[in-house]
C-alpha cells in the first residue's frame, strides 16, 4: 500500500481571511510577521478560484525580489492543490474562507495550476517600474517615446548624470554667464562629496523641481517666489543688510550713549564694553561694517547668537547707575538677532537661486542626453506612464485597452509607495468605480483595489516614499468605493507570528 502525500492546510485568522475576500476593496495595516505575504498569495488564489482570468489581475510589489517569492508561493499553493486529495483540498478551501466548497469548486482549484501558466502573461506580479515599462512599450507613441526605447540600470544613469554636469561645467566656464555665479556660490558651500550628493538629491526630485519651474514661469520665477515666500527683496544682499545695520541714527546713538554711560559704572567687562561701543559710534559707515559681527553684536550676544545674560549686560554697579539701561541693551539685542536671522535668510535664498539656475541647467542637460540615446530611468518609467494614463488625448484608448485586462490590483509594501506611483496606481483604477464596465462579461463582477502596509516599516524618503500617502490613499480609494455600492473593508492585522 503506498502512502500518499502529506499536505499541509494553513489555519488562517479571521483578518486574514476577511482580507483576502476578493468581493471586497480591502486596505491592510499590519505589523511584521503578521502574514502580509501569505495573505496577497490568498487574495490572488481567491480571485482565480472565483473566475478571475489570471491576466486581469495586476499585483504590484516594491522590489523583485519580493515579485519574485509572491510568484514562487503562490505557484507552489496551487500546484499543491492540483495534486491533493478530496478530503485534504476541501479543508484547505474551507481555511482560506470558501463556503460552500462543492466539486465544481475542486475542480478549478486542481486547474488552476495549469491555467496560470497557461496564461498568456502567466501570473502579472511586478514591481511598478517593471508594470509601467511594459505599458509604455504598448503604448510608445501615445506617451511619445521613442518605440525602441532602453531603461537604464542605475550604473548607466550615474554616468549620464556626470556627462550632463560635464556638459554644463563646460557651458559655464565657456559662457561666463549668471550660471558661471550660481556654479561659483554653490561651489562655496559644498565640498565635492557634499555637491554629489546635492546633484543625487535634485535629481532625485527632479519631477517636483520641473513642475515648480513650469508653475512658476522658469527657474527666475522660481527664484523669486522663494525671496516672496520668506518676504524679502531680491535685490537685498547679505552685505547690504549688514550696511543698513551699521546705520547709527540719532535715536540709536542717544540709546548707545546712555548705555555706555551706565556700563562706565559697571566691571571691567561693561567699562570695555562701553570702550568698544564708542569706538564703533566713531567709525565712518563703511569702516563699521567689517566689524559688525566681531566688534558690535559681541555687545550683546553670546558667540552662538543667543542673548547675554541680563547680569553680563549689565552688571551690579551698572544697572544701579540707570536700571532702564537694562532695556535699551535687549532691545539692541533683539535688533542685532533680528539681523543675523535676516542675513541667515537672504543668504538661503541666495544659495537657492543658485542651486534652482544650476539645478535647471543639469537637469536639462541630462533630459537631452537621455532623450537623444532614447534612454529613460526609473524615475522616467514612473512620470511618463502617470502622464499617459492621465492625459487626456491618449487616456481614453489607453484606458479602454486596460479596462479590458486589468479588474484587480493589489499593492504589497504600500507604505513604501511614492506620491507619483500611487497616481499610477490611481489612474489603473479610475474606472473601477465609474460605472458599468466597457466590457460586459465583467460587469457582473466588481473590480477592487487592495492595499497592504505598515508606517512603521517605511523606508522613509527611499524612491520618494511617503508613509502619510498610505493613509490618504485610503480615505480616497474608501469614498470612491463606497460612492459606487461596493464592499469596502479596512483590515488590522496585529498578531504577529
Amino acid at each position: 500500500m503506498t502512502d500518499r502525500p502529506a499536505f499541509r492546510v494553513r489555519n488562517r485568522t479571521n483578518q486574514q481571511i476577511t482580507a483576502a475576500t476578493p468581493e471586497a476593496s480591502v486596505w491592510v495595516s499590519a505589523n511584521a510577521g503578521t502574514g502580509k505575504t501569505g495573505v496577497l498569495v490568498d487574495r490572488i488564489s481567491r480571485l482565480l478560484l472565483g473566475g478571475v482570468e489570471p491576466e486581469r489581475i495586476l499585483c504590484l510589489t516594491f522590489t523583485k525580489a519580493a515579485a519574485a517569492e509572491m510568484a514562487n508561493r503562490l505557484s507552489a499553493l496551487l500546484s499543491s492543490w492540483s495534486a491533493m486529495p478530496d478530503d485534504v483540498i476541501t479543508l484547505e478551501l474551507h481555511a482560506l474562507g470558501e463556503h460552500p466548497v462543492d466539486a465544481e469548486l475542486i475542480d478549478r482549484a486542481r486547474r488552476l495550476f495549469a491555467l496560470t501558466l497557461e496564461a498568456p502573461e502567466g501570473l502579472r506580479i511586478r514591481t511598478i517600474h517593471s508594470f509601467c515599462e511594459s505599458l509604455l512599450g504598448r503604448f510608445p507613441l501615445e506617451a511619445r517615446i521613442a518605440p525602441d526605447f532602453r531603461v537604464m540600470d542605475e550604473r548607466d544613469q550615474r554616468e549620464l548624470q556626470m556627462l550632463a554636469r560635464d556638459n554644463v561645467l563646460g557651458q559655464a566656464e565657456a559662457k561666463g554667464t549668471g550660471l558661471a555665479a550660481a556654479l561659483s556660490s554653490i561651489a562655496g558651500l559644498v565640498n565635492e562629496d557634499q555637491f554629489a550628493g546635492l546633484m543625487k538629491e535634485l535629481d532625485g526630485t527632479r519631477a517636483k523641481f520641473r513642475a515648480a519651474l513650469q508653475a512658476n514661469g522658469g527657474p527666475d520665477g522660481l527664484a523669486d517666489a522663494v525671496y516672496r515666500l520668506f518676504e524679502i527683496d531680491p535685490a537685498t544682499s547679505a552685505d547690504s543688510v549688514i550696511r543698513d545695520a551699521c546705520v547709527v541714527d540719532d535715536k540709536t546713538r542717544a540709546d548707545l550713549e546712555r548705555l555706555c554711560a551706565a556700563w562706565e559704572k559697571g566691571a571691567a567687562t561693561n567699562r570695555k564694553m562701553a570702550e568698544d561701543a564708542r569706538a564703533w559710534m566713531l567709525m565712518q559707515p563703511e569702516n563699521r561694517q567689517p566689524l559688525w559681527h566681531t566688534l558690535y553684536t559681541p555687545l550683546f550676544l553670546k558667540k552662538d547668537g543667543d542673548m547675554k545674560a541680563n547680569s553680563t549686560l549689565l552688571a551690579k554697579a551698572a544697572l544701579e547707575s540707570d536700571p532702564g539701561a537694562l532695556d535699551i541693551a535687549i532691545d539692541l539685542g533683539t535688533i542685532c538677532i533680528a539681523t543675523l536671522d535676516l542675513i541667515k535668510a537672504v543668504n538661503i535664498c541666495a544659495a537657492t537661486r543658485s542651486l534652482i539656475l544650476l539645478g535647471d541647467a543639469l537637469i536639462t542637460a541630462y533630459e537631452d542626453i537621455k532623450q537623444h540615446r532614447g534612454r529613460l530611468d526609473y524615475d522616467d518609467l514612473i512620470e511618463r506612464a502617470s502622464t499617459l494614463l492621465g492625459s487626456q488625448s491618449g487616456a481614453s484608448w489607453v484606458h479602454y485597452k486596460l479596462d479590458g485586462g486589468i479588474e484587480h490590483v493589489l499593492v504589497d509594501e504600500a507604505q513604501d509607495t511614492s506620491p507619483e506611483q500611487w497616481q499610477v496606481i490611481r489612474e489603473i483604477a479610475s474606472d473601477f468605480f465609474a460605472g458599468q464596465s466597457r466590457y460586459e462579461e465583467t460587469a457582473a463582477r466588481p473590480r477592487t483595489v487592495f492595499a497592504v502596509g505598515d508606517e512603521k516599516q517605511s523606508i522613509y524618503s527611499f524612491q520618494g516614499a511617503d508613509p502619510a500617502m498610505f493613509g490618504t490613499m485610503r480615505h480616497r480609494f474608501s469614498e470612491k468605493v463606497r460612492a459606487a455600492d461596493q464592499v469596502w473593508q479596512s483590515v488590522a492585522m496585529a498578531e504577529s507570528f
